[in-house]
């Protein structure tokens, strides 16, 4: 059995106890001993399916990043955006071909309408 596994069934019995605890103190419902060890079970099941769904379909990632020429620098930007503000901010890294940092910013964009205005503008 592997860590996560091991993890997830110390801590969902834990965390069911602690629920149906908290449920008898502010509702005052007690939860039958054959639903809690059902709704465990099934809640264990359906963490294992969701795990096994998720590692066939993501594929390690082949290709990386990789330094410039010795005469070259690779310059890296990326945005970040604020659903709830509707703000975004730019960010830039340059590095030279010993993947050292050469510069470095961050760049308030302000009020962006979406998550894809912010990436357009970063790299603009």
């Amino acid at each position: 059995m592997n860590n996560i596994k091991v993890c997830a069934t110390m801590a969902i019995p834990i965390w069911v106890t602690w629920y149906n605890r908290n449920r008898l103190y502010h509702e005052g419902k007690k939860g039958r001993v054959q639903e809690v060890m059902g709704f465990i079970k099934a809640y264990l099941r359906e963490l294992e399916q969701v795990n096994s769904l998720t590692e066939t379909r993501i594929k390690p990632r082949e290709d990386f990043w990789r330094p410039p020429k010795a005469e070259q620098v690779k310059a890296n930007f990326d945005a970040a955006f604020s659903q709830q503000d509707m703000t975004a901010t730019v960010g830039i890294f340059i590095r030279n071909h010993e993947s050292l940092v050469m510069g470095a910013c961050t760049y308030p964009l302000g009020r962006t309408g979406d998550p894809i205005t912010a990436e357009v503008n970063a790299c603009l």
